[in-house]
């Protein structure tokens, strides 16, 4: 009976003892986290050398109770978070600090904790006693990941170093690049914007280092896709515009303008290519000249996050976004003309309404403006405006989605986009049917006469002729739709934009 009670007292002190302290994540006064055993009640400091948020090399530990009194101090040599080098475990990717579930053998690191990357380790558990954490070790394998895990993967906020220098630090999901997040090399930023599936995809800026004054300057600004610069971008070399415009795959393709030698080659490109220059080797020639003088007003370009005030950045940025909308509605709606698109809207109002048909149009005329993605945008910017500058001002919350038929409006669609469209193609489709009347008429004398040449030249001559009656009747009308339709759909648009208040959300 006396046994069953001391066994019963014995649990209960041990029960007590391992609610009181037990291996957990504190941080000290200081605010450098440290993973040891700590009590509720109890307060830390840390003095000696740090890593990051960490403590880390030789330093003392110092326990203080809820007085104010000193419990204890110990005098060690840390190790990315560890008072000891034998709190680290074993996980399936290396030397794990932290909390988790044993799986498999290994430790599935869980939560907060530090991760000492080992891509070689063994895939049997059985091998991981063989390995030691020596200096030998320890300057082989020098990733180390600091940061949220979830079932064993970078999953949440964290840190990537390579030779402790920070490589990565942002968001992850299921062990890659996600969301947004911030790309170092060689301890300077290079990139400061979006990811998805590990690549950068999104709003984003490029930066580059100039070794002789060893500063960073913006090198690309714009969107991004699978890693390449994709959508609408501007390029620099320093603070000097090098192109604007429209990218797909990592090359000019769209719309854009390429500044170089004082001059401005401004159209379409597709795949680097210009129909101005012939070829890449002249526009890599272009390119190697950057003589503009910046203190020339007509060849500055300012971006948002140079500005030197709020303002200036708001103002910029109201400036950025309606040249945004400008551009990309201008295209769109480029490629809705055109013989094809005509002759399909002249028929198109036999088989589908035209409310259905003005839903189409918006989607079409609206590509590449989605709410989601300006709002990202936006904020991207804020977020590396208030970083450079050290201002203070807020995010934008989710932009509204566009409501049906606010952008391109029944009027737009259906008075302009497709009524006065059949203009056009009536012309065309009369011009057509005479052609093909002389054409008849010509074989038809030919046939009668035997004298075949002189029909053929006449069918050739009618070709040319209503060929070029229609580039003459058609061409004014096609032109002066398209600039009233892309009038009237950037005004549409930026009246939804206002609607929006940004100004107001980000001066809050």
């Amino acid at each position: 009976m006396k046994q069953g009670k001391l066994i019963f007292t014995l649990l209960c002190i041990s029960i007590f003892l391992v609610s009181c302290s037990k291996k957990e994540w504190g941080q000290t006064i200081e605010g450098y986290n440290f993973f040891s055993q700590t009590k509720a009640n109890q307060t830390y400091s840390w003095t000696g050398g740090t890593f990051g948020n960490l403590i880390h090399g030789d330093g003392r530990l110092i326990t203080y109770n809820k007085k104010g009194i000193i419990v204890s101090e110990i005098k060690c040599q840390a190790l990315y978070g560890a008072p000891n080098i034998d709190f680290y475990v074993d996980s399936r990717y290396g030397k794990y600090l932290g909390k988790g579930k044993v799986k498999k053998g290994y430790v599935r690191p869980e939560k907060y904790g530090v991760l000492i990357i080992d891509e070689t380790y063994p895939d049997d558990p059985k091998a991981l006693k063989r390995i030691n954490m020596d200096d030998s070790w320890l300057q082989t394998h020098n990733k180390i990941y600091v940061g949220d895990f979830h079932k064993g993967r970078f999953s949440g906020y964290g840190r990537l170093y390579g030779n402790n220098l920070l490589e990565y630090e942002g968001y992850w999901k299921k062990g890659e690049k996600s969301s947004v997040g911030k790309e170092y090399k060689d301890g300077y930023l290079i990139y400061n914007g979006y990811f998805k599936r590990g690549q950068r995809s999104g709003p984003g800026d490029e930066f580059a280092r100039n070794t002789e004054t060893d500063s960073l300057y913006k090198k690309y600004t714009g969107e991004w896709k699978n890693g390449k610069y994709d959508g609408y971008g501007k390029i620099y070399n320093e603070h000097i515009l090098i192109y604007e415009g429209y990218w797909k795959k990592g090359l000019y393709d769209g719309k854009g303008k390429l500044y170089a030698n004082g001059e401005c080659i401004d159209g379409k490109w597709e795949e680097g290519i210009n129909a101005k220059i012939y070829n890449k080797t002249l526009i890599n020639q272009v390119l190697t000249y950057f003589g503009k003088d910046e203190s020339d007003s007509d060849h500055q370009y300012l971006e948002s996050q140079l500005a030197e005030n709020d303002q200036e950045f708001i103002n910029a940025l109201s400036n950025e976004l309606n040249e945004k909308i400008e551009n990309t509605i201008s295209e769109n709606v480029d490629k809705r003309f055109g013989v094809i698109n005509l002759c399909r809207m002249y028929f198109q109002w036999a088989v589908i309404s035209d409310v259905k048909r003005a839903k189409k149009a918006e989607r079409a005329l609206c590509k590449g403006l989605s709410p989601k993605d300006l709002t990202k945008e936006i904020n991207a910017k804020i977020d590396h405006y208030n970083e450079t500058t050290g201002a203070d001002l807020s995010y934008i919350k989710d932009l509204d989605d566009i409501p049906e038929l606010s952008i391109v409006t029944t009027d737009v669609a259906v008075k302009i986009l497709e009524r006065e469209a059949m203009e056009v193609t009536d012309a065309a489709i009369g011009i057509l049917l005479d052609i093909f009347i002389c054409i008849i008429i010509a074989s038809i004398i030919g046939y009668v006469s035997g004298c075949y040449l002189p029909a053929a030249i006449l069918n050739i001559v009618s070709v040319i002729v209503g060929i070029i009656i229609l580039l003459l009747y058609g061409g004014p009308i096609m032109n002066q739709l398209e600039i009233e339709i892309k009038q009237l759909l950037i005004y549409n648009f930026q009246q939804y934009m206002d609607s929006q208040n940004i100004i107001s959300q980000i001066i809050s």
